[in-house]
Parts: structure tokens; C-alpha cells; sequence
């Protein structure tokens, strides 16, 4: 059995290194973070002495001055700094429609059909087109007491070697409101023998800083998951049926007695592929669309 630290060979006691002249115990000295190969202080207030980089495990040369003690602990929690599993995960939603890829392409790209049918936009309207293929938009979402708004860029490929059509997306806003900031995202059309597939990957920036980040991995990104995937329910019953997305409001998804309503459910929610990246898949146009 190993001696404790503060027993000598002869058996004598020797004061704990952490333990002061006046009995007052320092319980941040010799404590140490799983990277930091430095003891533990408490006298200098540098990173050494934060108790709260040897709770979360980051590495104090990571970590700027500004960013450490509790209020530090906090933005890092929210944003997943030094915890990997912590980071934001992407949103994904898939569809499988049966109606022609021409039909699902005519519905997602015209501005005025797509507000009808995706419960993220009230209006999208164009405002330019750019140089390089694509054009710019302005995007509104309105609520109750407040109407959100927001700018987008957007180009679209019709025609791919293998059949398929793609379209990219980046949007921003400077809406001090907007649970969503800066974001990216496309839609990929697979063509298969009964219809098509409709697919979106999509990340953004949460707004309301360090306390919006907190709420969207609590709250926000799961339910603009899930507006996104019962916005393509929607989509999915237009373009089988002709059954326009207005007889469907969001209320409609709580008649449970009605089998036929839209439901997100319906839609796959993540890749089929469980080590797949959902940004990875992004078309290459996304790359080279300019800022909004």
C-alpha cells in the first residue's frame, strides 16, 4: 500500500502541501486537469487555479483568458468546447416521395409553392440574382408578436450524371429575435423507381448567444427538426395528391383520429448510414456560393 502523501518514512505527519500556515486549506493546490501536467497554485488566478477547466476536463493552454472561470464554463458548456460529444449535430430529414422528380423540383423551387408547404418561411421573396449562377432572397417568418426576418442565397444543379438535382443554401440574419443565425444547408432529388427522394442537411449558428445555444441543444434544434420533417410530410402528400398543404395546419398533427394528416414521423431522421456526415454529402456548389 502506498504511504499517504503528508506520512513520512518514520512515521511522522507532515502538514498537506494544500493546508496553510493558519489551518486555511487552498483545495485547488495540487489538483490538476487530465492535460495539465503543471500542480495546481490558487496564488496566481491563472489557468492553473480554475477549478472550473479541471471539472470539464479542457486543457487551460486552450482556453483564452476571457473564457475561463464560471462564466466561461458557461459559454463553453453551451457551445461544446472540450466536450466532442456536446458538439451540434446537424439536422437531417429524408422523404420518400412517390411523384416525379419534376413535380417534387417545381414545389421546393418556386418561391411562392415553397411557403405553402414549409412550416419554417411565411414568405420568400427574390431580390437579385448573382453573377455566378443562383440568386439572392429575402426570408420572413411570422409569429405572433413578432415577424422574423432574414437573407438567403441560393443555386440549384438540374442536371447531374447520375440523374439527380441538388440545391445549396446559406442564409443570415441580424434579427436579435431569431433563435437561428448564420447558416448552410442543401436539398439532394434521387431519382428511384417509384418517385423520389428528398433530402436536406442543414447547421446553423443558434442565435441569443451563450443562453441561445444552451436552449437549442435543449429545445430549438429539435423542434426545427421536427417542423422540418412534418414540413416534408406535407410536401410528400402535395405532390402524391394534389392536397394543398393549407388544409394541414400545424394543429392538424395533434387529431390523432385522423390517419391521413401530416405527420414527421414519416420522415427519416437521420442518415442511413450511421457513421455518414450530413454536411460531407453537402453538393460542391455549396462551397462556392457567396455569402448572403
Amino acid at each position: 500500500m502506498n504511504p499517504l502523501p503528508n506520512v513520512g518514512a518514520g512515521g511522522t505527519v507532515k502538514p498537506l502541501p494544500n493546508v496553510g500556515a493558519g489551518g486555511t486549506v487552498n483545495p485547488l493546490l495540487w489538483e490538476r486537469t487530465p492535460n495539465d501536467a503543471q500542480p495546481r497554485t490558487g496564488a496566481s488566478g491563472g489557468a492553473a487555479a480554475d477549478p472550473v477547466l479541471r471539472v470539464s476536463g479542457v486543457a487551460p493552454s486552450s482556453v483564452p483568458p476571457h473564457e475561463r472561470g464560471w462564466g466561461g464554463c458557461w459559454r463553453r458548456y453551451a457551445s461544446g468546447m472540450g466536450t466532442p460529444r456536446r458538439r451540434r449535430t446537424p439536422l437531417y430529414v429524408e422523404v420518400e416521395i412517390q411523384a416525379p422528380l419534376e413535380r417534387v423540383w417545381e414545389l421546393t423551387q418556386d418561391t411562392d409553392a415553397h411557403p405553402r408547404w414549409d412550416l419554417r418561411f411565411s414568405r420568400i421573396t427574390p431580390v437579385e440574382e448573382l453573377p455566378a449562377g443562383g440568386y439572392r432572397f429575402v426570408y420572413e417568418r411570422s409569429l405572433p408578436f413578432h415577424t422574423l426576418k432574414g437573407v438567403g442565397v441560393s443555386v440549384g444543379e438540374r442536371s447531374r450524371p447520375d440523374g439527380s438535382r441538388t440545391s445549396a443554401l446559406k442564409f443570415a440574419t441580424d434579427d436579435r429575435l431569431s433563435p437561428m443565425g448564420e447558416g448552410r444547408g442543401y436539398w439532394r432529388y434521387v431519382p428511384t423507381a417509384t418517385g423520389t427522394r428528398f433530402i436536406t442537411g442543414y447547421d446553423y449558428e443558434p442565435g441569443f448567444g451563450a443562453v441561445g445555444a444552451l436552449m437549442d441543444r435543449l429545445v430549438t434544434r429539435r423542434l426545427i427538426g421536427w417542423m422540418t420533417a412534418l414540413s416534408f410530410d406535407r410536401l410528400r402528400m402535395w405532390a402524391e395528391t394534389g392536397e394543398e398543404p393549407g388544409r394541414w395546419p400545424v394543429v392538424s398533427t395533434f387529431m390523432l383520429w385522423r390517419s391521413q394528416r401530416p405527420r414527421a414521423a414519416r420522415c427519416l431522421r437521420r442518415p442511413p448510414t450511421r457513421d455518414a456526415s450530413v454536411m460531407d454529402d453537402a453538393p460542391a456548389t455549396l462551397e462556392g456560393l457567396e455569402t448572403p
